[in-house]
């Protein structure tokens, strides 16, 4: 007994170990290759559990929370309120879903089933509620399932999603209500929703995400009725729309979770759709185009879980400009994964870290022009900027075998001239000269000669209008290099100094053909 219970601690250590090592070449990882910050209501967001964000045409940041409308400059918010006073303001501040139109408009959609448009000219929203715009059809019946936290406040009229199509209406997405199509002055085109009588139409009317592909077809992912894929045609100069349903366990090519909560189309046109059980789905681009039930559909395409506790609920989606897919889930990080090499890269919330991930459970994400990944987060752990670390550092330093390098670490001066030569100025090494071109090195130290430059400790180089250098040294005095010339030539003028002078600690300015040190 006590053998076994030796060999179970030992084990578990093991773990531990393993998992510490991961964590740590993770966080040198992200340290290395992005800057993470999170901005949280201290820093001006209204409320802090995001539900939607994008970057509009005019390159501002917006963000939909259950307290209001957020617009993000770069350094400080804007919200937008309900006024009960005044209506132009927004319906109500339970903004849950945003889109911005081919012609500049910003459309919100919220919780109690409200379509904003907000017009940027006066500042003013103009909006409708969905139930005005549709006939009443009965409430999506209660499957009595487990709702994520996120999702306990929905309404059945609460508008999840807002696309647009090639003609310019709008299609918006319910949670009980199905699909209606708009046009842009709130006229009503047409509703589309299950009633159980129609095998071809929709399987449900709690409607996640819609997506239209460059054929202009309409994806759709529901929550509890599998994935839906509306192609319309015209005949007889009437619109007809064909249906195309795609479940879990229809066949070898079927979905591994008929609760589906995202549809995002690649920068390569292919097609990733997150679950709420079967984590990532994929369909490449050639099979997308093909009938459902032959399309092939892969379900284990990204790695998604550390471990077998973390569940593979996948609930936002976006691509960065090098092709990496980033996936938001809930409870489980925030993963980037690179498609080439089928790697994932894990972000996790560290309490103890504000520079991490500001929570583990991802509803949004946004990719904006620059490259920057926006995370919204929920319960409380408001939004995480996450950018990518462009600094790229190659390290000039002294190597013993190699007598072309650096001659000495510390460095206390550096200039580069007109030349584009670097001149750097060292503790014990004097003057160290390298062609940024030809990437040659040489030093330049004191020695017996007189005509030698006075100190190897140097503090400061400048360069003056003819092109000599002046070297202040921290016990030589001044230094003068004449460029001009094919050998250089050194003038000490500590001679001719006070001694106040001996030491040139600080700064030398040039201007015209007066030198001042000090």
């Amino acid at each position: 007994m006590m053998k076994t219970l030796i060999k179970s601690r030992y084990s578990n250590f093991s773990v531990l170990i393993i998992f510490t090592v991961i964590c740590l070449i993770s966080i040198k990882t992200l340290a290395q290759d992005y800057v993470v910050k999170q901005i949280k209501i201290e820093d001006g967001l209204s409320q802090s559990t995001i539900f939607a964000s994008l970057q509009d045409s005019k390159g501002y940041m917006w963000f939909a929370t259950r307290s209001g409308l957020n617009r993000y400059d770069g350094y400080k918010f804007l919200v937008y309120f309900n006024d009960p006073k005044d209506s132009t303001s927004l319906s109500d501040d339970g903004t849950n879903s945003l889109f911005e139109s081919k012609d500049g408009s910003l459309w919100i959609g919220t919780i109690y089933g409200n379509i904003n448009r907000f017009n940027r000219k006066t500042e003013t929203f103009t909006y409708k509620n969905i139930s005005s715009l549709i006939k009443s059809i009965p409430d999506q019946a209660d499957d009595f399932f487990d709702y994520p936290l996120s999702f306990s406040r929905n309404q059945s009229t609460t508008i999840t999603s807002i696309k647009e199509d090639k003609d310019g209406n709008l299609w918006i997405g319910t949670w009980g209500k199905g699909i209606v199509q708009i046009n842009k002055n709130f006229k009503t085109i047409n509703h589309f929703y299950s009633d159980g009588k129609n095998k071809n139409g929709l399987k449900t009317n709690r409607i996640m995400d819609l997506h239209f592909d460059d054929e202009g077809r309409l994806w759709v992912a529901t929550f509890g009725g599998g994935l839906t894929r509306i192609t319309k045609s015209t005949i007889n100069k009437k619109d007809v729309f064909t249906f195309e349903n795609l479940l879990q366990g229809f066949n070898e090519y079927s979905l591994s979770d008929n609760k589906l909560l995202k549809i995002f189309e690649d920068s390569d046109n292919n097609i990733w759709i997150g679950s709420y059980y079967g984590g990532l789905i994929f369909i490449q681009s050639d099979q997308s185009k093909l009938p459902f039930g032959i399309a092939k559909i892969e379900s284990e395409r990204c790695p998604l879980s550390v471990n077998e506790q973390t569940r593979n609920t996948v609930i936002a989606l976006t691509e960065d400009k090098n092709k990496n897919l980033w996936v938001g889930t809930f409870g489980g990080g925030l993963i980037r994964y690179n498609k080439k090499k089928n790697e994932s890269l894990h972000f996790f919330n560290n309490p103890l870290n504000e520079n991490s991930l500001g929570d583990n459970d991802v509803l949004s994400l946004c990719t904006d022009r620059s490259g920057i990944i926006w995370a919204g987060s929920h319960l409380g752990a408001g939004v995480t900027k996450i950018q990518p670390n462009n600094a790229k550092f190659n390290l000039i330093k002294h190597e013993s075998r190699n007598q072309t390098s650096l001659n000495d670490n510390v460095v206390w001066a550096i200039y580069k001239d007109k030349e584009n030569i670097l001149w750097i100025g060292t503790y014990k090494g004097g003057i160290n000269r390298i062609d940024l071109q030809s990437n040659n090195f040489s030093s330049i130290t004191k020695t017996q000669s007189s005509n030698s430059i006075s100190a190897n400790h140097i503090r400061v180089i400048k360069e003056d209008s003819y092109g000599n250098l002046w070297i202040g040294t921290y016990d030589g005095g001044l230094n003068i290099i004449n460029k001009k010339v094919n050998k250089l030539r050194f003038i000490n003028i500590l001679l001719l100094m006070t001694e106040v002078l001996v030491r040139i600690r600080f700064r030398i300015f040039c201007s015209n053909q007066t030198v001042f040190t000090g």
